[in-house]
This record gives C-alpha cells, structure tokens and sequence, in this order.
C-alpha cells in the first residue's frame, strides 16, 4: 500500500484559480476572508489527516489498489475479521483440530461458509497439529477472501478425507459452524489441494445438499474410499475408467464443480483428471475443468491466482440455486 500527497498541497500562497472558483460559487466571498488567510493551516490539516487516514488503512489491512468494497464499519469485536484455532470433539468422540477465519459482520447478516481441505501430511495416519492452517493461510484464505466466508480447516482425522470416521466428523464440524455462525446455507463452498482436492470430490459428491459448490485443486475424483496410497489410489480410478455404466458419475451431477489443475504436474497427471472429468460430464455433470499450463504440483501457493479466478463461478452457482 502507499500514500502519495497531492503537490498542491504545499506551502504558497491560495491559487489564484481556487480564488477565483470560490469567488463564484459562494457570494459572501469577503466574509470568509478567514479561509483564505488560514489556507496554508488548512493545508497542513489535510496532509495530517491523510498520513492518519493511510494509516488507519493499513490497520485495517485495506489495499486501495484493489477493486473491492470497503469494509463494514467496526462493530463488537467477536464478529471482526479474525484467525482462531481450537479442536473440538464430534459426536462419535473423535478429536478434530481446525483453524478458522471468521470474517466481519453486520449484526442481522448471513455469511458464506467455506471448507478448506489440506493435502497429504504424511505417509502415515498422524497429521501435525493445525496442519491446515498452511492452507489456509497460503492459498484458501488470500484467493477466497472477496467472498467474505467464514473459512474453517480442520486437520484431516487419519490423514484422509476420504476415511469414514473422518467424513462424519468433518460433515459434523460443518453443520456444528452452521449452528455456531450467521451461515447462509445456500452459499456453502468445499475446495481442497492435492488429497484435499480428492476429498473435495468425494464429499461434493456424497454431500450435495451440504455443499453448494466445490473447487477441488490438482486432483481426480474419488467416489468412494480410498487409502491414500498410491496402489489404491491407482486401484480407484482404473475401477472408475472401466466401469462402462458410468454408475460413479451420478452423484457429481447434484453439485457444480470447478476443477482446477497444472498440466505440468508431476505428482497427479492432468490427463487423469480430464478423462473422469469427461465422463462426468458426458452422463450429465456440470465440471467446468481449468487447465493452467505452466505451474509444478506444489506448491499450493502458486494457485492462488488461479483459485482467486474462481470467486466469480462460485458467485453465478450460488445465485442460481
């Protein structure tokens, strides 16, 4: 951000011109003398209030170069824009540790909601404490943030989205923030990179009631479980790519899907994901699949613009439903 004062806004004498113009406009012209004898005092008033004014911005963390709209006034502080972290417990007792964007409001005001899925931690079933906060603050948070949602990213329970106890105790997580927050439930978004992207597949497709729409990054779809491992991983998409019925395909049909993956990566083929999203949408889906040419598979931060690009898809699905 930077602040530039204006080069009238000098010591000198009144221009001639602002003289002249005000001389117009207001006909008691002599009996505001004062103006003009205090105008280099005026002067110095408008500098400092302009200093005060860019810092007051950067405060509030306002970039007067983007095209956004500014920010609601300041209400009570339990609803400003704020980074927390916590774990919290399902009903099946299964421990979740999340990190949690919470973003301004107005009292009466209904929010997005986004989930936030991370990659693969590990090749084990463990994930480093509050492990998608990476995520979150790399990618999910900057590229999201004219949305204006409430963004929650749990740690994956085993280290696999696609893992039953996790899925239910995600899907609780969920619906728990729904109950908790100002959340407008026809404005839900799942989005995910790499194994987060897998997850993002499979719970748009298990949950499309739940989730509105669904932005999974350099991944393929999973419809099912799957370890996270690359022989079963593998073992899913052939089981997928010679099921001649097509039967897998039916329940991305319920959710708008905006895929987003490198044809460089190196790590998940973009050839893999394009040929289940074709089959997809030949049986009827609505995958609007996004080829960037040039980027590694990792890491995520490199998609931020590319995941920014999406804000406006995901508006147009929200308002259609």
């Amino acid at each position: 951000m930077y602040c530039c004062v204006p080069a009238d806004l000098v010591e000198g004498p009144p221009d001639p011109g602002v003289r002249d113009f005000l001389a117009r406009v207001i006909p008691y012209w002599r009996e505001l003398g004062w103006l003009t004898r205090n105008a280099n005092l005026l002067r110095r008033i408008s500098i400092v209030a302009s200093v005060v004014l860019a810092g007051a911005c950067a405060a509030l963390g306002i970039d007067p170069e983007l095209d956004v709209a500014p920010p609601p006034p300041r209400i009570a502080a339990d609803t400003q824009v704020r980074l927390a972290s916590g774990t919290w417990v399902s009903p099946e007792g299964t421990r979740v540790r999340f990190t949690l964007v919470v973003p301004r409001m107005q009292p009466g005001d209904l929010i997005p909601l986004v989930l936030s899925l991370h990659g693969l931690a590990s090749a084990g079933d463990s994930v480093p404490p509050y492990y998608g906060q990476g995520l979150l603050e790399t990618l999910t948070g900057p590229a999201l943030r004219p949305l204006g949602a409430l963004i929650v990213a749990p740690d994956a329970p085993k280290n696999n989205w696609t893992d039953p106890v996790a899925e239910r105790a995600v899907v609780a997580l969920v619906k728990e923030m729904i109950q908790r927050y100002p959340i407008d439930t026809m404005r839900t978004l799942v989005t995910g990179f790499g194994a987060g992207g897998m997850g993002t597949w499979y719970l748009a497709s298990s949950h499309p009631r739940l989730f509105r729409a669904a932005v999974p990054l350099t991944s393929f779809p999973l419809a099912r479980h799957a370890r996270m491992d690359r022989a079963s991983i593998l073992a899913a998409y052939d089981e997928m790519t010679r099921d001649r019925t097509g039967s897998w395909t039916a329940p991305y049909r319920g959710v708008p899907i905006y895929a987003i993956h490198s044809r460089r990566d190196e790590n998940v083929p973009f050839a893999s994901e394009s040929t289940l999203v074709s089959m997809i949408n030949a049986r009827g889906g609505a995958v609007h699949l996004v080829a960037v040419d040039s980027l590694p598979h990792a890491p995520a931060v490199l998609y931020q613009g590319a995941l920014r690009a999406s804000v406006y898809w995901i508006r147009r699905q929200w308002d259609r439903r």
